[in-house]
């Protein structure tokens, strides 16, 4: 049986993209909106925590981004 290898990902790259499409919406504004607390979406930004999955669509939806570039700054086509 072969062990499952997790891609290393980079949390600070992803954290900051977010940061980025956030803008001037205060985190208190966009955690309620796709499901997180304030304290969690800091984590994820600060690169101390991965978002989860739902999170990632959510943010993808509402940013009109893929979660391909959400996670590796590179879209795929």
């Amino acid at each position: 049986m072969s062990a499952r290898r997790t891609p290393n990902l980079d949390l600070k790259a992803i954290g900051a993209r977010i940061r980025a499409l956030r803008g001037t919406e205060l985190q208190e504004e966009l955690a309620p909106k796709i499901g997180i607390s304030q304290g969690q979406l800091s984590k994820i930004e600060s690169g101390r925590m991965p978002p989860a999955l739902e999170t990632l669509v959510k943010l993808a939806n509402r940013f009109e981004k893929s979660i391909d570039w959400l996670v590796t700054g590179h879209e795929t086509h």
